[in-house]
């Protein structure tokens, strides 16, 4: 029903019950529970006041009414403008006429209606505001700038603030589009107002980040409307600060804002980044309702209980397809607005870093982690005490500093991060950079934020490489010899590190430099004469990142490693001794060919990888030479993102790839020999091993990826996990794409590999839950098999988070659905194994209570449920239990045999699961898990950490 419908409905009860009601406000989109605010009741009723007061009367008369009544106190002056600004906002058949009359009763400059006005665009349920209003809103906006009614910025400022980042859907999108028009229109008062100007040029440059796929004419005129603020009125503009330069930086392949840093910004980009960014900047970029909810957290709720209230936050805010572009704004809001007092810090509530720590954790892309990382770091660049406050930069270093005990991977990446950045995201300020990153250590350890570096800097965890960065980076605060007593790990006995996390810190460096080029993919370096040709933020990223630590470990080993997928040397000759060799006379010139069109980025056709494939296959010359020829060309370039590859645009390797499948599908010499060049292959890039499942699932089938599993003497499940965890870390968009393609060829492989499940909870949002969830429910996938007890705690030892437990219990609820039995079984394992706790787990016991609904009852559950509410609570045993209640009814023994499990059965079952997993080679050990993203730091408690 309609909320018109439903008010006429409200107004009939009134009248047959002999009773009057007020009148229901119509601003916003309320259910029927919903109670309105006491000033929105205060508006409607004025408006019905007023349309009693001129009712039947004539032009002159309502002119000679509103005088009167408007001269007669300030409190009817205030009720008639109550009552014609909600006609104005509510009646837009009839707002010009309003708003005349409302012109005639404002005694003050229309100070009363704009103070109305802005209630409502600042009021936390503007997302709820109708259509129609909002229309409405914006119309009266420009009504009183043609006026020149006083505080009409401040209306433009509340309304900025409403525009939602991190959300492109059409509401919100079209209240960017029609401010805008606004705006735009009215652009010579908009110059009038200094800070009015820089808010509008910062808002609308973060918008057009979330607006360039969505909405790419929006996201063209929002670009055109900043470049001619920022080249009209720089010093406007220039109010923004530093942060200007990083929300025009994350847009600068925009034409208008390409020609904008090729011009002034560019030359003045020094004073632009040694300004501080006001608060009211900072604050801007998040609705009132974000930031009421951000500072309920921060101001009221505990560090031991804040996890549910950020992660419903991020499901609530950031739920949407380019969601993740609004972590950088609330860390930086976090960061440079709220400034707790001494009070707060030394109470129990959530400290700000262990805040920022929690949010990290909910990122899931490369990209939005770069800026995240940029954002909590931005004031480290150029900090200097005597005008930037230790505020702004002390949740970054208590994150440095107090994560170094558990999670040293986290201090470490971080730490390379910030080497990076100072040395390759300014070239030309990289001194001033380094500089502003030392004096804010130095000035943290002086202010007593933390007591010293030493602790960080000796901790057993932290790598040679990050010790090497710290004394690049912090000269002074750290040792500066690699020989100190304290500056190696200790060789002693301590708990095993889990894999994982001991290989990615290894390659810390190489995910921060990583991280920082996604912030803008950039050309090669190029000569310094060449850099005119340039786009700004291109010169100013031309030099490369840095290079590699010495010790620096190849990925690609480590993972075939862990696996213990292939038995086969990597030590490959060089390309120009293999083509010496003398069993490679009957490929003529071609290989050579090969080679340096692969090194001149010239790569060979598709027909042309195939005849080298061909004349390979069927000849009996050595393969180690044709393996080292053909990895050139991932050394060379020529393996693309898979992205690129699955949008038909295939590179080298997959021509390749392409062309051995059908002779590995063979008997004999042909078959072995393709077989064997592929795994040698894989054993020189792990990469390949998910690049020959892709190509078996676009061609031929399974079939030749089964041989590849005997060849290299491992089981199709263990190669499939490798496979998949590193095509999850690659590219999750395709992992999640072939799902369905892998388990319609691997149908009893697939289901019940606990590393697969791992990795798809890993870096999983809401929608693919949805579309998982689906083809789970359509059976065209399965993941957990007829042991899916056994893999989601398998899974959970891994390491997963709650949200990731969530996820995967909707998952497992949606495989079981409509199979009772298997739906039993998953129950019966969970409940009888006591490995699933609720005091630990919430989420996923509300999953398990899910599923558990949706079976229907029978002896077995209840003898389940019984014995493990017993062992919870200490009280009766089951026999005890038993002794008490009446004796059951007897069944038909048909009946009985299919419904009670024992214990003995469950525990075989999990017995013998495990053992299958050992005989593919798998460990229910949680150092066998894949290595998680850096962003998500693969713990479940790392806010109890913080």
């Amino acid at each position: 029903m309609s909320d018109t419908g439903q008010q006429a409905a409200v107004a009939a009860a009134a009248a047959a019950t002999g009773s009057v009601l007020p009148p229901v406000p119509q601003l916003f989109q309320m259910d029927a529970i919903d109670m309105a605010e006491g000033w929105q009741q205060e508006l409607v009723d004025s408006f019905q006041a007023v349309g009693q007061l001129l009712a039947g009367r004539s032009a002159i008369e309502v002119h000679d009414v509103l005088q009167q009544k408007a001269s007669e106190s300030m409190r009817t002056h205030g009720e008639l403008v109550n009552g014609l600004v909600y006609g104005v906002l509510t009646e837009a058949h009839n707002a010009p006429t309003l708003f005349r009359q409302l012109s005639i009763v404002s005694r003050d400059g229309f100070a009363h209606a704009v103070g109305r006005l802005v209630q409502v665009a600042s009021s936390t349920k503007f997302a709820k505001l109708k259509a129609n209003v909002r229309q409405q809103l914006l119309w009266t906006l420009g009504e009183l700038i043609r006026m020149h009614a006083g505080g009409t910025d401040k209306l433009v400022h509340a309304l900025l603030r409403q525009m939602r980042g991190g959300d492109s859907a059409p509401p919100n999108t079209r209240f960017c589009r029609q401010l805008l028009g606004v705006l735009t229109q009215h652009y010579a008062w908009l110059t009038q107002h200094a800070t009015l100007v820089g808010l509008a040029a910062y808002a609308f440059a973060r918008m057009m980040l979330d607006h360039h796929q969505a909405a790419a004419d929006l996201c063209a005129l929002e670009g055109e409307f900043v470049a001619r603020l920022v080249h009209e009125h720089f010093d406007m503009c220039a109010l923004v600060g530093r942060d200007l330069v990083r929300v025009l930086q994350d847009v600068a392949r925009d034409a208008s804002i390409a020609a904008l840093w090729a011009g002034e910004l560019g030359r003045r980009v020094e004073q632009l980044l040694a300004v501080p960014t006001p608060r009211v900047f900072l604050a801007s970029r998040l609705t009132f309702d974000m930031e009421a909810r951000v500072m309920f957290i921060l101001e009221h709720v505990p560090a031991t209980a804040y996890g549910r209230n950020l992660q419903w936050f991020v499901q609530r805010f950031m739920g949407t397809a380019t969601g993740e572009t609004l972590f950088a704004d609330v860390v930086r809001f976090v960061c440079g607005v709220w400034h707790p007092s001494n009070a707060v810090l030394a109470s129990s509530v959530v400290p700000r870093y262990v805040f920022l720590g929690g949010l990290l954790r909910f990122v899931r892309s490369a990209v939005a982690g770069a800026r995240v990382k940029l954002a909590l770091f931005f004031d480290w660049l150029v900090y200097d005490a005597a005008r930037d406050s230790i505020m702004n930069v002390e949740p970054g270093v208590l994150m440095v500093a107090r994560s170094v005990d558990r999670y040293a991977y986290l201090t470490e990446s971080l730490v390379e991060f910030l080497a990076f950045t100072a040395d390759a995201y300014c070239p030309r300020l990289a001194g001033e950079v380094h500089g502003g990153v030392l004096r804010v250590m130095r000035d943290a350890v002086d202010k007593g934020v933390v007591p010293s570096l030493l602790p960080v800097y000796a901790h057993p965890q932290v790598g040679r490489a990050t010790r090497r960065t710290m004394r690049r980076l912090w000269a002074g605060l750290v040792p500066a010899e690699e020989d100190e007593p304290d500056a190696e790990p200790q060789p002693g006995p301590e708990p095993e590190p889990e894999p994982a996390v001991g290989a990615d810190r290894d390659q810390a460096a190489d995910q921060a430099e990583a991280e920082l080029v996604a912030l803008a993919p950039l050309p090669p370096p190029m000569a310094e004469e060449d850099l005119a040709a340039l786009d700004p933020v291109s010169r100013m990223f031309h030099e490369d990142a840095g290079d590699e630590p010495d010790d620096a470990s190849d990925s690609g080993a480590e993972d075939a490693e862990d696996f213990a997928v292939a038995a086969v040397a990597a030590d490959l000759p060089a390309p120009d001794a293999a083509l010496d060799d003398a069993g490679l006379w009957v490929f003529g010139a071609s290989l050579r060919d090969f080679v340096h069109g692969v090194r001149a980025q010239a790569f060979p056709a598709a027909a042309d990888v195939a005849q080298l494939v061909d004349v390979f296959a069927q000849s009996d010359v050595a393969v180690r030479p044709v393996a080292a020829i053909l990895a050139c060309a991932l050394d060379a370039g020529a393996l693309e993102d898979v992205e690129v590859v699955e949008a038909g645009m295939p590179d080298t390797l997959h021509h390749v790839l392409a062309a051995l499948q059908p002779y590995a599908l063979q008997e004999g010499a042909a078959g072995e020999r393709a077989l064997e060049l592929v795994s040698l292959l894989a054993a020189t890039c792990v990469d390949v091993g998910f690049r020959w499942l892709l190509a078996c699932l676009a061609g031929a089938g399974g079939g030749a990826y089964r041989r590849l599993a005997a060849h290299v003497h491992c089981g199709v499940r263990a190669l499939l996990g490798r496979d998949l965890c590193v095509l999850q870390e690659r590219s999750s968009a395709v992992f999640y794409a072939s799902l369905a393609r892998v388990y319609a060829a691997f149908r009893a492989e697939l289901p019940g590999i606990p590393l697969v499940v791992r990795s798809v909870a890993q870096l999983i949002d809401q929608p693919t839950v949805y579309l998982l969830s689906v083809q789970l429910a359509q059976k065209r996938l399965a993941l957990f098999g007829g042991r899916a007890g056994h893999v989601l705690r398998v899974v959970q030892e891994m390491g997963a988070d709650a949200f990731e437990l969530v996820c995967l219990w909707q998952l497992a609820g949606a495989e079981v659905a409509g199979q009772p039995r298997v739906a039993r079984r998953l129950v019966r394992q969970t409940l009888h194994g006591r490995w699933l706790d609720p005091a630990e787990a919430p989420e996923a016991a509300a999953g398990l209570l899910a599923v558990l609904r949706a079976v229907a009852p029978d002896e077995g559950l209840w003898r389940a449920l019984v014995r493990a509410s017993s062992a919870d609570s200490g009280g009766d045993s089951l026999d005890e239990i038993y002794s008490a209640k009446p004796a059951p009814r007897r069944r038909p023994r048909r009946l009985r045999r299919n419904v009670i499990t024992s214990d003995d059965d469950d525990d075989n079952d999990d017995n013998g699961q495990a053992e299958a997993d050992r005989k593919d080679g798998f460990s229910t050990d949680s150092s066998l898990s894949s290595k998680s993203s850096p962003l998500v730091h693969g713990e479940s408690d790392i806010d109890d950490d913080f």
